[in-house]
């Protein structure tokens, strides 16, 4: 089995310094890390690259994070975004929440923190691709009739499974073993 790759991470904030010591805690954690300086930047790196997480800066010139949370939620709806602000703000935060955005931090934040976030964002993130791929896989499945097979019996069985398939019932299914 092929060694997974490291996630990306895109920081997106204004302060220098902010990129500089976000990047490190993440290189050390073993992340890719690429920074943009604002939302515009941000933008223009995700649609070339897509990241894996984006963090966030919500006051920046230019284009604001909440600007460029809309955007990017609209052009990558799973892209999961962690908001970070020196204001922590109640209004803010739930305004984030409602366009998106995966959680919401404070600086100064606790490295620990910022750690457990983005692997949660991570773990997140996962389970909606695996959704994704398993509901393309049950499109592409056969029927059960067709798996099964034609008899009176299997036809019969299919016709009961699409019947009890619409409610919220629960069934259990009974018979001898293998069959």
């Amino acid at each position: 089995m092929e060694p997974k790759s490291p996630a990306s991470i895109l920081v997106v904030d204004d302060e220098q310094d902010m990129r500089w010591l976000l990047g490190n805690i993440l290189r050390n954690c073993g992340f890719v890390v690429r920074q943009a300086q604002d939302g515009e930047d941000a933008l223009t790196q995700v649609n070339q690259e897509p990241p894996n997480i984006v963090l966030l800066d919500i006051k920046m010139p230019n284009m604001d994070g909440m600007e460029a949370l809309k955007r990017l939620k609209e052009q990558h709806p799973y892209l999961p975004v962690i908001m970070l602000t020196a204001y922590g703000d109640i209004p803010s935060s739930v305004q984030a929440i409602k366009l998106g955005a995966y959680d919401f931090l404070t600086k100064p934040f606790d490295n620990d923190q910022i750690i457990f976030t983005i692997q949660r964002a991570l773990d997140h993130l996962l389970l909606k691709q695996e959704v994704v791929s398993l509901r393309k896989q049950i499109k592409s499945r056969k029927s059960l009739q067709q798996l099964m097979g034609s008899s009176r019996q299997i036809q019969q069985l299919s016709y009961q499974v699409d019947m009890v398939g619409k409610t919220n019932y629960t069934v259990l299914i009974q018979g001898e073993t293998g069959t």
